[in-house]
Protein backbone atom coordinates (compact mmCIF):
# COMPACT_ATOMS: atom_id res chain seq x y z
CA UNK A 1 0.00 0.00 0.00
CA UNK A 2 1.63 2.92 -1.27
CA UNK A 3 0.21 6.62 -0.31
CA UNK A 4 3.29 8.57 -1.70
CA UNK A 5 1.33 9.37 -5.12
CA UNK A 6 -1.56 11.20 -3.74
CA UNK A 7 -0.27 12.10 -0.02
CA UNK A 8 -0.15 15.76 1.64
CA UNK A 9 1.38 17.15 4.38
CA UNK A 10 0.87 18.98 7.64
CA UNK A 11 3.60 21.33 9.00
CA UNK A 12 2.96 22.07 12.56
CA UNK A 13 5.93 24.82 13.49
CA UNK A 14 8.39 24.91 16.20
CA UNK A 15 6.75 27.24 18.55
CA UNK A 16 4.66 25.61 20.81
CA UNK A 17 3.85 28.22 23.51
CA UNK A 18 2.11 30.75 20.93
CA UNK A 19 0.80 28.01 18.52
CA UNK A 20 -0.98 25.54 21.57
CA UNK A 21 -4.05 26.72 23.20
CA UNK A 22 -5.33 24.31 25.84
CA UNK A 23 -3.88 21.54 23.51
CA UNK A 24 -1.39 20.55 26.16
CA UNK A 25 0.88 18.83 24.14
CA UNK A 26 3.99 16.94 25.94
CA UNK A 27 7.10 15.49 24.01
CA UNK A 28 6.20 12.08 23.35
CA UNK A 29 2.98 12.50 22.61
CA UNK A 30 1.83 10.92 19.15
CA UNK A 31 -0.58 13.37 16.56
CA UNK A 32 -3.30 11.27 14.97
CA UNK A 33 -4.91 12.53 11.45
CA UNK A 34 -8.41 10.91 11.31
CA UNK A 35 -10.71 10.59 8.68
CA UNK A 36 -14.61 10.64 8.63
CA UNK A 37 -14.56 6.68 9.12
CA UNK A 38 -12.69 7.28 12.06
CA UNK A 39 -9.17 5.53 10.32
CA UNK A 40 -5.98 7.15 11.32
CA UNK A 41 -4.80 8.78 7.78
CA UNK A 42 -1.56 9.95 9.64
CA UNK A 43 0.91 10.30 12.71
CA UNK A 44 3.13 11.84 13.99
CA UNK A 45 5.33 12.43 17.16
CA UNK A 46 5.50 15.52 19.14
CA UNK A 47 8.84 16.15 20.13
CA UNK A 48 8.80 20.30 21.25
CA UNK A 49 11.04 21.08 17.93
CA UNK A 50 8.03 21.09 14.97
CA UNK A 51 7.11 18.48 12.93
CA UNK A 52 5.29 16.69 9.93
CA UNK A 53 2.60 14.92 9.22
CA UNK A 54 1.82 13.22 6.37
CA UNK A 55 -1.66 12.84 5.15
CA UNK A 56 -2.50 9.45 3.54
CA UNK A 57 -4.42 9.57 0.65
CA UNK A 58 -6.92 6.06 -0.65
CA UNK A 59 -5.54 3.93 -2.19
CA UNK A 60 -8.14 3.03 -5.35
CA UNK A 61 -6.64 -0.25 -6.82
CA UNK A 62 -7.88 -1.56 -3.14
CA UNK A 63 -11.33 -2.59 -2.21
CA UNK A 64 -10.76 -1.55 1.52
CA UNK A 65 -11.14 2.06 2.16
CA UNK A 66 -7.20 3.06 3.35
CA UNK A 67 -6.95 6.74 2.96
CA UNK A 68 -8.25 9.82 2.31
CA UNK A 69 -10.81 10.66 -0.70
CA UNK A 70 -10.82 14.16 -2.17
CA UNK A 71 -13.01 16.56 -0.12
CA UNK A 72 -12.42 14.23 3.23
CA UNK A 73 -12.84 16.27 6.18
CA UNK A 74 -9.71 15.81 9.06
CA UNK A 75 -9.90 15.81 12.62
CA UNK A 76 -6.81 15.22 14.67
CA UNK A 77 -6.05 13.18 17.82
CA UNK A 78 -3.13 13.46 20.41
CA UNK A 79 -2.31 10.41 22.52
CA UNK A 80 0.05 10.01 24.98
CA UNK A 81 2.84 7.59 25.00
CA UNK A 82 1.52 5.05 26.98
CA UNK A 83 -2.44 5.54 26.02
CA UNK A 84 -2.50 6.16 29.90
CA UNK A 85 -2.65 8.78 32.32
CA UNK A 86 -4.16 11.82 30.28
CA UNK A 87 -7.04 10.76 28.35
CA UNK A 88 -6.75 11.03 24.82
CA UNK A 89 -7.61 14.56 23.50
CA UNK A 90 -8.87 16.21 20.56
CA UNK A 91 -7.49 19.43 18.60
CA UNK A 92 -8.53 21.89 15.95
CA UNK A 93 -5.91 22.81 13.81
CA UNK A 94 -6.18 26.38 11.80
CA UNK A 95 -4.10 26.81 8.78
CA UNK A 96 -2.07 29.44 7.19
CA UNK A 97 -3.31 28.76 3.58
CA UNK A 98 -6.74 28.40 2.09
CA UNK A 99 -6.29 25.12 1.18
CA UNK A 100 -6.43 23.59 4.14
CA UNK A 101 -8.43 19.89 5.21
CA UNK A 102 -11.11 21.46 7.39
CA UNK A 103 -12.25 22.60 4.00
CA UNK A 104 -12.03 18.92 2.41
CA UNK A 105 -8.61 16.93 1.54
CA UNK A 106 -6.73 17.89 -1.16
CA UNK A 107 -4.16 15.01 -2.45
CA UNK A 108 -0.40 16.80 -2.90
CA UNK A 109 -1.58 19.81 -0.47
CA UNK A 110 1.10 21.52 1.98
CA UNK A 111 -0.97 23.21 5.13
CA UNK A 112 1.04 24.84 7.22
CA UNK A 113 -0.66 25.18 10.97
CA UNK A 114 -1.05 28.65 12.35
CA UNK A 115 -2.91 27.67 15.49
CA UNK A 116 -4.28 24.73 17.08
CA UNK A 117 -6.45 24.39 20.32
CA UNK A 118 -8.02 21.44 22.18
CA UNK A 119 -10.15 19.66 23.25
CA UNK A 120 -12.14 20.84 20.18
CA UNK A 121 -14.27 17.54 20.24
CA UNK A 122 -15.35 14.47 21.85
CA UNK A 123 -12.55 12.46 21.09
CA UNK A 124 -14.32 9.01 21.82
CA UNK A 125 -16.26 10.19 18.45
CA UNK A 126 -13.35 11.03 16.25
CA UNK A 127 -11.58 7.81 17.20
CA UNK A 128 -13.82 4.78 17.91
CA UNK A 129 -11.97 1.83 19.17
CA UNK A 130 -14.85 -0.18 21.07
CA UNK A 131 -14.29 -3.66 20.82
CA UNK A 132 -10.52 -3.40 20.40
CA UNK A 133 -8.72 -3.22 23.74
CA UNK A 134 -4.83 -1.49 24.64
CA UNK A 135 -1.96 -3.49 22.85
CA UNK A 136 -0.27 -5.31 25.99
CA UNK A 137 2.43 -5.24 26.77
CA UNK A 138 3.18 -1.41 25.13
CA UNK A 139 5.92 -0.81 24.25
CA UNK A 140 6.24 -4.17 22.28
CA UNK A 141 9.39 -5.47 22.31
CA UNK A 142 9.67 -8.85 20.84
CA UNK A 143 5.34 -9.81 20.98
CA UNK A 144 2.26 -8.70 22.87
CA UNK A 145 -1.30 -9.75 23.05
CA UNK A 146 -4.33 -7.39 21.35
CA UNK A 147 -8.00 -8.38 23.10
CA UNK A 148 -10.94 -7.88 20.83
CA UNK A 149 -14.35 -7.95 21.56
CA UNK A 150 -17.45 -8.71 19.03
CA UNK A 151 -20.97 -8.45 19.55
CA UNK A 152 -22.37 -11.16 16.85
CA UNK A 153 -20.25 -13.40 14.71
CA UNK A 154 -18.86 -12.36 11.54
CA UNK A 155 -15.65 -11.89 9.30
CA UNK A 156 -12.81 -10.15 10.61
CA UNK A 157 -10.16 -8.41 9.22
CA UNK A 158 -7.16 -7.50 11.74
CA UNK A 159 -3.89 -5.19 10.38
CA UNK A 160 -1.00 -3.69 11.28
CA UNK A 161 -0.26 -0.40 9.74
CA UNK A 162 3.04 1.50 10.02
CA UNK A 163 3.47 5.27 9.80
CA UNK A 164 3.57 5.67 6.59
CA UNK A 165 0.60 3.87 6.08
CA UNK A 166 2.25 0.99 4.81
CA UNK A 167 0.52 -2.46 5.67
CA UNK A 168 3.24 -4.22 7.20
CA UNK A 169 1.43 -7.83 8.72
CA UNK A 170 -2.20 -8.81 8.70
CA UNK A 171 -3.06 -11.23 11.82
CA UNK A 172 -6.45 -12.09 10.75
CA UNK A 173 -8.65 -12.13 7.72
CA UNK A 174 -11.43 -14.73 8.18
CA UNK A 175 -14.83 -15.88 10.12
CA UNK A 176 -14.77 -14.84 14.24
CA UNK A 177 -17.34 -16.12 16.51
CA UNK A 178 -18.59 -13.71 18.65
CA UNK A 179 -17.10 -13.05 22.31
CA UNK A 180 -14.14 -12.20 23.82
CA UNK A 181 -10.24 -13.15 21.37
CA UNK A 182 -7.16 -12.01 22.47
CA UNK A 183 -4.78 -12.11 19.24
CA UNK A 184 -0.99 -12.61 19.63
CA UNK A 185 1.32 -9.99 18.28
CA UNK A 186 4.31 -11.01 16.95
CA UNK A 187 6.73 -7.65 16.52
CA UNK A 188 9.80 -9.84 15.93
CA UNK A 189 10.15 -8.50 11.97
CA UNK A 190 8.60 -4.81 12.64
CA UNK A 191 11.28 -2.22 13.13
CA UNK A 192 11.12 0.44 15.74
CA UNK A 193 8.56 2.85 15.86
CA UNK A 194 4.91 3.60 15.75
CA UNK A 195 1.92 1.50 14.50
CA UNK A 196 -1.71 1.17 14.22
CA UNK A 197 -3.60 -1.40 15.22
CA UNK A 198 -6.41 -2.00 12.94
CA UNK A 199 -9.85 -4.26 13.06
CA UNK A 200 -12.67 -3.82 10.62
CA UNK A 201 -15.72 -6.11 11.39
CA UNK A 202 -19.61 -5.70 10.64
CA UNK A 203 -19.61 -4.00 13.24
CA UNK A 204 -17.08 -1.00 12.07
CA UNK A 205 -13.49 0.11 12.46
CA UNK A 206 -11.81 -0.02 15.96
CA UNK A 207 -8.34 0.97 16.01
CA UNK A 208 -5.13 1.40 19.17
CA UNK A 209 -1.82 2.77 18.76
CA UNK A 210 1.04 0.60 19.54
CA UNK A 211 4.75 1.31 20.09
CA UNK A 212 7.79 -0.97 18.88
CA UNK A 213 10.95 -0.52 20.62
CA UNK A 214 13.98 -2.73 20.55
Amino acid sequence: MDHSWASAVVLIPDNPAALFSGADLQPGDQIAAIGPDGLCVGISEWDSTGTALTLWADDPDTEALDGLNAGDVVSFAVYPPDDQGRPVTSIAFTFQTALAPNEGFEPDGVYVVSRAEGPALDANDAVPESGLGLVRPNPVVQSAQIPLSLATAGRVRVDVIDALGRRVATLLDGPLDAGDHVLPLDASMLASGTYVCQVRSDGGLSQRRFTVTR
